[in-house]
């Protein structure tokens, strides 16, 4: 036989082996190499062990999702933390400037200071503010 018949009887055999794996997952059934129809093979898992795997697999899964849950709250937390201190920021220095305007304002005409002096009176309560604005007070 030459090297030429060992490839084609090589050839012929892979289809063989390939259409017989196609016809068993058409019609659904296992080979078996030698032993009788209906002999549980020594490879397979009792039906207990499979379902096992099957639940410590869908138990796997569950605890990777509820560690990415986890890992998407503490992230909107933080996105949410950072998005309420720029907003307090922003706060802070719209006063800053709307106060700034009104204090130049003051300075520049005394009926508006001294109407601002009294809405101060009247809108600033705590003593440690007041003493802070003391200068606009009089």
């Amino acid at each position: 036989m030459t090297d030429t018949d060992n490839t084609d009887e090589q050839t012929a055999g892979a289809q063989t082996g390939n259409q017989a794996a196609k016809d068993m997952r058409q019609t659904g059934e296992a080979l078996t190499d030698s032993k009788p129809t209906g002999e549980a093979t020594t490879d397979a898992k009792p039906a207990g062990e499979t379902a096992k795997a099957a639940q410590s697999a869908k138990m796997n899964r569950l605890e990777a999702l509820k560690k990415k849950q986890d890992q998407l709250k503490a992230q909107i937390a933080a996105l949410e933390a950072r998005e309420k201190l720029a907003e307090r920021k922003r706060d802070t220095r719209r006063k800053i400037v709307v106060g700034g305007a009104v204090l130049a304002h003051a300075a520049l005409h005394p009926a508006f200071a001294a109407e601002l002096a009294s809405v101060l009176r009247t809108a600033v309560t705590r003593d440690s503010d007041r003493d802070t604005i003391r200068d606009f007070l009089d």
